[in-house]
């Protein structure tokens, strides 16, 4: 890690947060071709989604969540069932704004869906649960695409 540019160590620390299997280097590298190799092996390690571990009488381990995720309608309804009868209904709704959020592209995004929202509830309930440090202060889901809007507006 010494050996590398602050640029290099910038674009390795962003592979690492989000998971990517490659690193471009710099022309003027400090790095041998081995030590890069070894970098470009620890990322590609690093990359692969780490799989459940199968219960105990046995089965196939379950694979977590890659890529975008959107909650089903009926994860919505249950999400804004438990949060409306863990907190009053005045927070309810930006309680469910966060937990979304944090569910499809935050901190809780690596859980399956139904253990993400059990995190976030046994959290709220215990009163634990505090704004994702990094949601966007007006940050709204898009319930549909545009393209399915723009049908139903013609219609």
């Amino acid at each position: 890690m010494n050996a590398m540019s602050a640029a290099e160590q910038s674009r390795y620390h962003e592979a690492l947060r989000t998971r990517q299997g490659h690193l471009s280097f710099d022309a003027d590298s400090k790095l041998s071709a081995e030590d890069r190799g070894k970098v470009l092996l620890l990322l590609s390690i690093l990359a692969v989604e780490p799989a459940k571990a199968a219960p105990e009488g046995g089965g196939n381990p379950t694979p977590v969540a890659r890529g975008p995720r959107k909650l089903s309608v009926f994860e919505l309804a249950r999400l804004k069932r438990d949060i409306q009868a863990a907190t009053t209904s005045a927070t309810a709704p930006e309680l469910m704004r966060q937990v979304v959020w944090s569910i499809e592209e935050g901190s809780l995004k690596r859980f399956t869906p139904v253990h993400a929202i059990h995190i976030a509830l046994k959290k709220i309930r215990e009163g634990a649960w505090t704004r994702p440090n990094r949601m966007p202060p007006n940050w709204a889901r898009a319930m549909s695409a545009p393209a399915v809007l723009e049908t139903c507006r013609r219609a």
